[in-house]
């Protein structure tokens, strides 16, 4: 289903088995058909075509989620985008968002069929200059970074590496 060019598609949502029906649409997306909510597939939902401004979103984790915090995930419509080493090199918790990062969905034919894929400037930890120090002053040593996220339903797929959906957060 990640395969259709962007436009109006459907696209299958799987629920979690915590959040069993309570997943709902915004306003980039509306459901078609509600299933059973036992099912595997728990709606087909149908996304709009829309201000390409407001379709990508970004979000942050609840503040009891301690691992997630001052982290963000990308969103766009019901899908949400990880990144994979395959497209952004190791290491993949060095890389770091800005809040005002400028964001872009493509289509990228050549994708596994065909995805929509997000990309934009990052920054990444600079790991040069440690040598053998524990400890530097605290001050950000960081150096400019492209990123690609893909669609969570499609990672892993390409060659084994790395995968992160929450993102470092930075200012």
């Amino acid at each position: 289903m990640c395969s259709t060019p962007p436009a109006v598609r459907q696209i299958p949502v799987f629920p979690s088995r915590w959040q069993s029906t309570r997943y709902r649409p915004t306003s980039l997306w509306e459901f078609l058909e509600v299933l059973r909510p036992d099912a595997a597939v728990l709606a087909v939902a149908r996304q709009l075509l829309g201000d390409p401004a407001r379709v990508l979103e970004v979000h942050v984790a609840h503040h009891a989620v301690a691992d997630d915090v001052g982290r963000v995930a990308l969103q766009r419509g019901p899908l949400v985008y990880c990144l994979e080493a395959a497209d952004n090199g190791p290491h993949l918790d060095e890389l770091i968002l800005p809040r005002d990062a400028k964001l872009a969905a493509r289509f990228d034919a050549g994708l596994l069929g065909g995805a929509t894929v997000v990309t934009g400037r990052a920054r990444r930890i600079d790991r040069s200059g440690w040598r053998n120090a524990l400890y530097r002053p605290a001050r950000h040593h960081t150096k400019a970074a492209r990123i690609r996220a893909v669609p969570y339903c499609v990672w892993n797929n390409r060659k084994a590496g790395e995968m992160l959906v929450w993102i470092r957060a930075g200012s």
